[in-house]
């Protein structure tokens, strides 16, 4: 059984894209796709603890990281939850629940930058059973929270996670 702190970890080693000078010194100089998703799917398991293993690809997960991601980049920059919802496969605790008979690698490129695309195959994600327990405890899961917050952006754009 995997711990709260082997958790922490992964968090903190999401991979992301890193090519200089794409992104901004407060996201930490890297992609902030998955950290953006992440704090959404926390955010909905603080909301409600007692929720399925299943990280639908639905409109409040799209509406929620589009605030995150506008309230950082405005109309700067564009991106759709597709991309880190198919990423984050491969960081070991999140894992694509496909409809149909389509493998995980015969899914088409076009899911990975289209949302549409990406219904069409996957219903959602689900997470490691541990990480799913973990984040249905409201302390623990404010705190993986934190952890994401503090390791992917610079202090100055920590506020604009806060809750309300």
């Amino acid at each position: 059984m995997k711990s709260a702190q082997s958790y922490i970890e992964k968090f903190m080693r999401l991979h992301r894209d890193a090519i200089p000078g794409r992104w901004p010194r407060i996201t930490t100089n890297e992609a902030p796709h998955k950290p953006i998703l992440l704090i959404a799917v926390v955010d909905s398991y603080i909301e409600d603890g007692d929720r399925a293993n299943l990280v639908v690809l639905d409109e409040p997960l799209e509406h929620r990281f589009d605030a995150y991601w506008s309230s950082i980049f405005g109309l700067r920059k564009k991106s759709t939850v597709a991309l880190p919802f198919f990423h984050l496969k491969t960081d070991g605790f999140w894992h694509l629940a496909i409809l149909g008979t389509v493998r995980e690698n015969e899914i088409p490129k076009a899911c990975r930058k289209s949302l549409s695309a990406l219904k069409a195959v996957v219903s959602g994600a689900t997470l490691d059973e541990e990480l799913h327990a973990l984040l249905s405890q409201p302390k623990l899961a404010a705190h993986l929270r934190s952890v994401l917050i503090t390791t992917y952006s610079t202090p100055e754009l920590h506020s604009q996670f806060l809750k309300e």
